[in-house]
């Protein structure tokens, strides 16, 4: 009985919801099937469409076209509307002996194959004699049970044409791909214009080709389990080595922060140490300054008391006896520094360490036993070998007075990088001013150490940083223009930016971002339209962004890229685009830093790349990418498509283009730059033989009319700039 009860649910559960239209909610009726494998009722779906030429599905959204002959070419949903039929036969109160379908009186006991209805005895032979009726084929209840079981295909009913409603189905055109029925032969699928069989011909063909894909369906099953069977244990991996690595970070965090702290806490124990010991001395010199002030007080006192008592009781006799004595006391009183100002103050200054990872410092006390002399215009940057002059002069709180300070009292001394010493130039000026000379023989941070007599000058020792002399940059990178008229180069040798002017040629600035204390090392470089720079760093294998002073902003990449180079930003919509050298890609963010997607993989065909070195985006829109072992420069739109390739002689040092798209490239390896239109042609030499370029390490074009070409030679260590 359980098993009864069980299949009496499982019918109930499928005419309840498998047999329902999903527009009309009854039951369907002759059921199409759209290209989703979503079926409707096909007056359902007459209705939906009416004039328009697409039919979207109502359960997915998918669109597809409206046959040519309308919705009645559709294919039909020959086992729903067999289904339904069954279901529709059987009533909603099924009864246990089922009537005649003929006179709805008599037990039923024969089937009709082709009606597809069950006949009782008298039923049965009048359909048997009715000549339209004639040649179906009746079966017996008990055949027809045995049958179905044994081969249900031989007992179904026929299908009949959707064009010609009494027609059976009796072939299938091949040339159209569908069923037909003996009238399409004549009319529609004439025989001298489409080719097409018996249905069981047809079958035959049809069930060869699904066992085919059968196979294939079971093969890519077995595939799709290995491939989920794999992904479950890389996720299970990922979860546990996400957890891994999640405690390392922690325990590294912890670690970090336990290092910070006790560096924290001895430098503050250092400085507070400092003070106490500024304290104790300038308690002992104050102390012994008012102890000898107490002295000379009570013997001033005394003289004071007597000479009054003199003045007061004293005859002439006692006057001029003293007189000799007062005297003498006066020429001692007058040696007395009793009008002198206290010997320290109470000035005590803590200035903070502007980036406590480089100077590894809290900061520093500007205490009073500094010297009334403070030094000006120190730089930030000085070149190696040339000379820097800074003026030495007294505090604004003592112009116009006289120090006597001379040039014998002013010492200056230079700390090298490498803990050398060396002694700075004095010149002495007019108004106890002097001057501060000195020249630097190695690059790197120098400590300038300025005393006045045994008192240090205010702000003393000043941190210097040396640089290479202009024109003596190596290991040049990446060039771009900011604000049209600067220029922008990246110097990996001494991990900084260097701004020109392109008019002038002078350098405006130096800048070195710092990260963690550490300053980075800038590759390729780039401007968005707001100023921002952007640029790859060598070290930390990311992309950084800063302002026009230098100071970071953000930096993003991190497990998205490999090892980055070339970098650019589409003037179209603001994306970035960075060359992955090692993924052989080129990957695409928003200026936030937002990952968006890669385009490319490691082979030598179009769309792939080998290593891609550089990247710049035209005016247009075009992406134009270069690679570090071949001469192959490839050209996409900003879709990211293929467009086009074009040889150059030799890899590229760089490659940029105009505001009309022609693209200039730049040899890497014998110094020529290249002139091609906008579809990779080529159109002439920049330079000359003359010129000495070597090694290209960088470029840009300007938007004028006619356009500048500027490159900079890492071999010759300057930048050329050509005017066309």
């Amino acid at each position: 009985m359980a098993g009864v009860s069980e299949a009496a649910s499982f019918l109930k559960n499928i005419e309840d919801n498998f047999l329902n239209c999903g527009i009309c909610r009854d039951r369907y009726e002759d059921a199409k099937c759209l290209q989703c494998m979503h079926n409707f009722c096909k007056v359902c779906l007459e209705g939906l469409v009416r004039t328009k030429s697409n039919i979207k599905c109502p359960v997915c959204r998918c669109k597809q076209p409206v046959p040519s002959g309308g919705i009645a070419q559709l294919p039909s949903n020959f086992f729903l509307n067999e289904l339904v039929r069954e279901f529709t036969e059987r009533g909603s109160k099924q009864e246990k002996s089922l009537k005649c379908r003929g006179c709805q009186t008599g037990e039923r006991t024969t089937r009709c194959i082709e009606c597809g209805v069950f006949l009782c005895e008298h039923c049965a032979l009048t359909h048997k004699n009715i000549p339209s009726t004639s040649s179906h084929e009746l079966m017996s209840i008990e055949d027809y049970e045995a049958a179905k079981f044994i081969d249900p295909a031989s007992v179904e009913p026929p299908m009949y044409c959707s064009k010609h409603s009494t027609q059976p189905l009796k072939f299938y055109c091949d040339t159209c791909k569908v069923t037909i029925c003996l009238e399409c032969t004549a009319l529609d699928h004439k025989i001298t214009e489409h080719n097409y069989q018996y249905l069981e011909d047809a079958k035959a063909d049809c069930t060869r080709e699904l066992k085919e894909l059968f196979a294939k369906l079971k093969l890519m099953l077995q595939q799709v389990k290995a491939v989920k069977q794999a992904t479950q244990t890389r996720l299970q991996a990922v979860s546990s080595r996400k957890v891994s690595e999640e405690k390392k970070l922690g325990v590294l965090i912890d670690e970090t922060i336990m290092e910070l702290t006790r560096m924290i806490t001895e430098d503050g124990k250092r400085l507070v140490e400092e003070l106490r010991c500024d304290f104790d001395d300038r308690t002992l010199k104050l102390d012994t300054k008012l102890k000898e002030l107490d002295i000379n007080e009570n013997y001033l006192i005394n003289v004071v008391e007597f000479v009054e008592q003199l003045i007061r009781e004293g005859n002439a006799a006692k006057m001029l006896s003293a007189k000799q004595g007062m005297a003498l006391q006066m020429e001692e009183l007058q040696t007395m520094m009793i009008y002198d100002e206290p010997v320290e103050d109470d000035k005590i200054e803590f200035k903070k360490s502007e980036d406590f990872f480089t100077d590894k410092s809290l900061g520093k006390f500007m205490c009073s036993n500094a010297a009334n002399y403070k030094l000006h215009n120190i730089p930030t940057f000085a070149r190696v070998n040339t000379v820097v002059r800074l003026p030495l002069q007294k505090g604004e709180q003592f112009q116009g007075t006289s120090q006597g300070v001379t040039n014998d009292d002013i010492i200056a001394v230079i700390k090298t990088p490498d803990d050398k010493i060396d002694y700075a130039k004095v010149t002495e000026g007019s108004d106890d001013t002097f001057s501060i000379s000195y020249s630097c023989k190695v690059p790197g941070c120098h400590e300038l150490s300025v005393w006045v007599g045994d008192k240090p000058a205010e702000g003393s020792p000043y941190a210097i940083k040396v640089v290479p002399k202009k024109g003596l940059v190596k290991n040049v990178g990446g060039v771009a223009l900011i604000r049209k008229r600067h220029l922008i180069l990246c110097d990996l040798g001494n991990s900084m930016f260097h701004m020109y002017d392109l008019i002038t040629g002078g350098e405006i600035k130096d800048m070195q971002p710092t990260i963690s204390g550490h300053p980075c090392t800038p590759i390729c470089v780039a401007v968005s339209a707001r100023g921002y720079i952007f640029f790859t760093e060598y070290n930390t294998k990311l992309v950084f962004v800063c302002n026009e002073n230098g100071k970071l902003i953000r930096c993003f990449g991190q497990g998205t890229i490999g090892e980055p180079r070339g970098i650019a930003i589409s003037p179209i919509n603001g994306s970035v685009y960075v060359a992955d050298v090692l993924a052989h890609c080129i990957r695409k963010y928003r200026e936030d830093g937002t990952y968006l997607k890669s385009f490319g993989s490691e082979g030598d065909k179009d769309g792939q790349f080998i290593h891609p070195l550089k990247v710049c985006v035209a005016k247009s829109g075009n992406i134009i990418v270069s690679e570090l072992t071949t001469n192959r420069i490839q050209v996409f739109d900003h879709r990211e498509t293929f467009l086009y390739k074009f040889e150059t002689k030799d890899n590229a040092g760089f490659v940029n283009t105009d505001k009309n798209d022609n693209i200039f490239v730049g040899s890497h390896e014998n110094g020529q730059i290249r002139k091609f239109d906008s579809l990779g042609t080529f159109m002439c030499r920049i330079d000359s033989d003359g010129d000495g370029l070597k090694e290209i390490g960088g470029g840009c074009v300007t938007d004028d009319e006619p356009c500048q070409v500027i490159v900079s030679d890492n071999d010759n260590g300057y930048i050329r700039v050509y005017s066309l």
